[in-house]
């Protein structure tokens, strides 16, 4: 039986198992944010900011520096999986113009792990220039910083 979770409930997506708790969000302004990554065994909140959220992704589009935080974003989808081992495979799935984003999010039951990546995709018919693609940038522990290595 498997404790790993995934329930949309808007622009909100809750992520997680026994262990461990991740909340996504894509805001009205078309931002996608990690809004909390929390240890349930020890209680610990790694998203420790109300300023600044840690971004999801980033990728330069063009010549254009595109962040999870730059807005824009449409929710267009979110949809599980589950694979061999029991693990969830959670997808969701991202647009912002022609630029298609998919983060992946595997939750492995009974552990506090949560692996992911990210798929960017040309939904247009026209050749694009990228380059320095990124799974996120980490804005954890920020008030506690003598806890980061």
């Amino acid at each position: 039986m498997s404790d790993a979770y995934c329930i949309r409930e808007g622009n909100l997506i809750r992520l997680g198992t026994e262990k461990i708790a991740m909340e996504l969000i894509c805001t009205a302004q078309g931002a996608y944010l990690l809004r909390s990554l929390r240890h349930l065994t020890t209680g610990k909140e790694y998203v420790q900011t109300s300023l600044v959220h840690p971004d999801e992704f980033s990728i330069i589009v063009d010549g254009t520096e595109i962040h999870g935080s730059s807005g824009g974003f449409a929710l267009e989808d979110v949809q599980t999986a589950t694979l061999s081992q029991g693990e969830l495979e959670a997808t969701v799935s991202l647009r912002r113009g022609d630029l298609g984003v998919e983060r992946h999010y595997i939750l492995y039951p009974g552990l506090a792990v949560i692996q992911s990546y990210t798929i960017y995709h040309n939904l247009s018919t026209e050749a694009i220039a990228v380059s320095r693609p990124s799974l996120y940038i980490v804005r954890l522990l920020t008030r506690e910083p003598e806890h980061v290595d």
